[in-house]
């Protein structure tokens, strides 16, 4: 990697390098490390290169996320249990639509199955589950397999773990936008990723003035919020903010 942008940096004739994003793979730590010692002896680096090396910020709010999602992990993997269970089959995916629209249930997307390294996709699988939330009702009342079927694992989804996605939606939706504002490939995003962390952090202390402080959902937000310092790196760049 370190050759490549090195190879580039001459291609291009970019005579100055204030930072290199990348995300958080030891890899990349070994890789901008030895980019770091090929272009000092150039006297290319802004700051004597002290600032060279930035994580990005999408990929920290992710871990960040990830690691406070834990805290209701068995709330959110029933869920996901049922999902994958409606996707199993398109006869149950079939009848499961028929429930949606027994129910009259405005949102007509389909239901999200999530992908582990991805948060985004777990937010998204646990919005769109909550406003199907009645369509469940049915499908656990009239399908003899649905309890069989899940209770070999995880269990039926409880009211408490609807609870607990009524709950925590709004505060997830705070960092599902902000990600996708500073995850864009065709702008830079360095000017706005300071006011986006201030935001983020508004949102958790606002979140847990409003909570239980021996709730679950107030343990996640209490661990994303000691996490979220790990954005204020390489604040040289939050003058782009000004």
């Amino acid at each position: 990697m370190a050759k490549f942008v090195e190879s580039c940096l001459h291609e291009w004739g970019l005579n100055h390098v204030l930072t290199l994003i990348v995300d958080n793979a030891t890899s990349n730590d070994t890789g901008v490390q030895h980019l770091k010692k090929r272009l000092l002896p150039w006297n290319n680096f802004v700051l004597k290169g002290d600032y060279i090396h930035m994580c990005c910020c999408a990929h920290i709010l992710n871990l960040i996320v990830s690691s406070g999602l834990k805290e209701i992990d068995n709330s959110v993997l029933r869920i996901c249990v049922v999902v994958k269970y409606i996707r199993s089959s398109p006869s149950i995916f079939i009848k499961f639509k028929e429930y949606v629209e027994r129910q009259n249930i405005e949102y007509k997307g389909h239901i999200w199955l999530d992908v582990e390294t991805r948060w985004n996709s777990t937010y998204l699988m646990l919005d769109v589950a909550f406003k199907h939330k009645n369509a469940y009702d049915q499908l656990e009342f009239y399908d003899t397999k649905y309890a069989t079927e899940l209770g070999k694992g995880t269990g039926l989804p409880s009211y408490e773990d609807r609870e607990y996605v009524e709950s925590i939606l709004p505060f997830l939706r705070i960092f599902y936008e902000a990600t996708l504002r500073i995850s864009s490939n065709s702008y830079v995003t360095n000017n706005m990723y300071m006011l986006e962390v201030v935001g983020i952090w508004n949102g958790i202390n606002h979140f847990l003035k409003s909570t239980n402080t021996s709730s679950s959902t107030y343990k996640m937000a209490a661990k994303m919020g000691k996490n979220i310092g790990n954005i204020w790196v390489n604040l040289i760049t939050s003058i782009c903010c000004c």
